[in-house]
């Protein structure tokens, strides 16, 4: 996008990030000789672009300890004192506080839940959350997926980048 374009948009547009790419994106087509959108993600990922998409995996029985770990960590660094300054401020109805990690504790703070109780409903969302996740990827076409509880993924990387590269 020249300066003259930039210019020409709105001030929403000019402080928007997401319209502000999506300009950008469409203009890069158009220099490509491509319609005026972007491949779709149902098309796969990249579309006519040459792209290598990598995936790191794992079997949820190597992932779930993991996700555990980072749920413990984060309440040793201080969520539940994060959590109670955020509602002071906002209160439970900001929409930031209905996301993971959040909105399993409204009822603790509430008085309505012991704190044991929110914590492993937060593991279970956070588990639900892996699942999607690769339920997800799984429908995408053309990714190379990388099980990083494999001891060898990181030659399964580099072989995977170096076949991309015409390399091997």
């Amino acid at each position: 996008m020249d300066r003259r374009a930039f210019d020409a948009l709105n001030n929403s547009e000019q402080h928007n990030p997401h319209r502000l790419i999506r300009k950008i994106e469409i203009k890069l087509n158009n220099i490509f000789n491509k319609k005026n959108s972007l491949p779709s993600c149902q098309r796969g990922v990249g579309g006519d672009w040459d792209i290598l998409h990598l995936s790191l995996t794992a079997p949820t029985s190597f992932l779930y300890p993991r996700v555990d770990s980072r749920v413990q960590k984060r309440l040793e660094m201080g969520l539940l004192d994060e959590i109670k300054k955020i509602v002071k401020k906002y209160s439970w109805s900001a929409p930031g506080l209905n996301t993971l990690a959040y909105k399993e504790f409204k009822e603790y703070f509430l008085n309505q839940k012991f704190l044991e109780t929110c914590i492993e409903k937060w593991r279970f969302d956070e588990h639900a959350y892996v699942r999607r996740q690769i339920t997800w990827f799984k429908k995408q076409k053309d990714i190379v997926f990388i099980d990083i509880s494999n001891s060898k993924y990181i030659n399964h990387t580099l072989l995977a980048v170096k076949k991309w590269y015409n390399l091997s």
